[in-house]
């Protein structure tokens, strides 16, 4: 009978208990259930990942290598100060202020009707690789932009 009574309040005593508590207290177990299947997770991927490098080596070591270098960038380098005694005095070092914020093609173009070889085909090349730096482009882009500025030249003397 003292058994009967006390497994009685012993359901009472928690029903009440939870009605007083509400959702706020969470079951231990509950908890000790999420974590094993956290662990089980991230024990089934490592194992995946390790059955992938038996199976495929290079592939899977480039991008552990990309995810690691992607998880962990570098700081960014500070620029460099520039000093007025770098200007070598021509005043082609420098563009205008109404060149601020134009593409990368026209801020070309405009450097590249101050080059020496302007309107030269023979000089394409060479005069892209002095320019392309100068307005972040690379040399192919620029190579493609000045030889279209040439057949233009060559288009308009033509017409005259």
């Amino acid at each position: 009978m003292r058994a009967l009574l006390a497994v009685v309040v012993d359901r009472v005593v928690a029903v009440v208990r939870r009605h007083v508590l509400g959702d706020a207290e969470r079951s231990v177990w509950a908890a000790v259930g999420r974590g094993l299947a956290a662990a089980a997770s991230g024990l089934g991927l490592v194992l995946l990942y390790l059955l992938r490098f038996v199976l495929a080596p290079p592939s899977t070591g480039a991008g552990l290598r990309r995810v690691v270098l992607i998880a962990t960038p570098l700081p960014a380098a500070e620029k460099p100060e520039r000093h007025d005694d770098d200007d070598q005095g021509d005043d082609e070092t420098r563009e205008p202020a109404e060149l601020e914020g134009a593409t990368k093609k026209s801020r070309l173009t405009w450097w590249y009707e101050r080059d020496a070889a302007y309107g030269d085909r023979g000089a394409v090349a060479a005069a892209a690789g002095r320019i392309a730096p100068k307005v972040g482009l690379s040399e192919g882009t620029a190579r493609a932009y000045i030889g279209a500025i040439v057949t233009e030249l060559e288009q308009t003397r033509k017409a005259s």
